[in-house]
């Protein structure tokens, strides 16, 4: 009886419908240090029938050169022992493992426990990288518990695709993406719908001329929990975050809840934040610099809005380049948008206030509206002493920093992945640790 309920035990913990002992179509290479399997895919092999064979710890790796597209289907790994899919290290960075994409380029179906890292995926016609739970999930269903952890990929797209997006996550909980690199997109770069827990920290969002960015991170209806910190975007993105919008679901579905955007740099967007059903949503230290046509916006008739709050943000912008700071509705009450102390800076200010209106909501500390930050091009960060404790780059020390205290000029210079990041944002105490 014991060794029947151990053997169940081991076939559970494999993915479903496939003996524990069976066979898989692919040789196993070598095992890694915690004692899993390491399987090695040569340039062009498709391996989306080993996903029923993978065991806890096991391990995936792609040899350099181009891949075919990865679907894998119910891949179940261990909280202490993730299945592991990979590239294979190299000292060239020009040369990554590359996914080759149709409608995708890497998708999990109901992953649990599964780690994606080092990988290069380009031009797909769907989504780059979708992460999936159940298919057609009722509203009030959870999701599927994924526990999966994205890191260290680069996704690049050069086609002009009207629906295409670069990362999709759909009815899955507790998702981690770091350091991704995404160079253009078309509809969004990151979508999110109906997910609970999902952190995405430390990422880069780089435009294409070529290329509409329409929206950066939708986060649709029926989300909870989510946090966006210390990422950057590049130029000219239509909408920096949809969140809770009509647009991305139906009037019925419960709001965006208990949403964080952190430390985020956004610079010449058409529009910081398009808002429409949300509760407890909050704008914390984030740097808004020249937007086209507002600063944030709120939808008439969306649904229910909740305790939205912005504390020590930085929104600044060139005379004359701003329609509006705000656009509301006039059924929304000041009171659902808190205001805390952040920094509104532009040379029209305040005799502009007339024209374009003033910052919307609930002033509960006053707004700094004089102090012009001086915002150095390299990092985004404020050469302005009194706007230090502003903007994204709260609590970093940096060359431009300290430069600033001595008055020594700082050289304008692009942006880098290699640039010292601001620590992460402090998390309210509902967002996953």
């Amino acid at each position: 009886m014991m060794y029947a309920a151990l053997l169940c035990a081991m076939v559970s913990i494999q993915s479903p419908g496939v003996d524990a002992q069976a066979t898989p179509p692919f040789p196993v290479a070598s095992t890694n240090p915690q004692g899993g399997r390491v399987f090695r895919i040569t340039m062009g092999q498709n391996f989306d029938s080993l996903a029923p064979f993978l065991r806890p710890g096991d391990e995936v790796v792609l040899e350099q050169g181009i891949h075919p597209p990865i679907t894998l289907t119910d891949v179940r790994g261990e909280r202490m022992k993730p299945v592991v899919i990979c590239g294979e290290p190299s000292d060239d960075p020009s040369k990554p493992v590359f996914i080759q994409p149709a409608e995708f380029g890497i998708r999990l179906v109901r992953p649990h426990n599964v780690v994606v890292r080092n990988l290069m995926v380009g031009n797909a016609s769907v989504a780059s990288i979708s992460i999936e739970g159940e298919a057609n999930l009722p509203a009030n269903a959870a999701p599927w518990d994924s526990n999966v952890r994205l890191a260290s990929l680069q996704i690049t797209q050069t086609m002009k695709l009207e629906k295409q997006v670069s990362v999709r996550l759909r009815n899955v909980s507790r998702v981690d993406c770091f350091d991704l690199s995404i160079q253009g997109w078309n509809q969004s770069a990151v979508v999110l719908d109906h997910v609970n827990q999902i952190s995405l920290n430390a990422s880069m969002f780089d435009t294409r001329k070529e290329l509409p960015q329409t929206t950066g991170i939708v986060i649709g209806r029926n989300c909870n929990r989510v946090s966006i910190g210390v990422n950057t975007f590049g130029l000219r993105v239509g909408t920096a975050f949809d969140i809770g919008s009509c647009a991305t679901g139906e009037p019925s579905l419960p709001p965006a809840s208990r949403i964080l955007v952190s430390r985020n740099n956004i610079p010449e967007a058409e529009s910081f934040a398009r808002i429409g059903s949300v509760d407890q949503l909050f704008f914390e230290a984030n740097t808004v610099t020249d937007p086209r046509r507002n600063i944030y916006s709120v939808q008439d008739g969306c649904g229910e809005v909740e305790r939205i709050t912005f504390t020590r943000n930085i929104f600044s912008w060139i005379p004359g380049s701003i329609e509006h700071l705000c656009d509301t509705p006039e059924s929304l009450p000041a009171s659902a948008v808190q205001l805390n102390a952040n920094l509104w800076w532009s040379a029209e200010i305040p005799a502009a206030f007339e024209a374009i209106g003033e910052p919307f909501g609930m002033q509960s500390q006053p707004q700094v509206l004089d102090v012009d930050p001086r915002i150095e091009p390299r990092f985004a960060e404020p050469l302005e002493p009194k706007a230090q404790e502003f903007g994204w780059r709260i609590g970093s020390k940096t060359a431009s920093a300290e430069a600033a205290k001595d008055g020594t000029p700082v050289e304008p210079a692009a942006p880098s992945r290699n640039d010292p990041a601001p620590p992460p944002p402090k998390e309210p105490a509902w967002m996953p640790k």
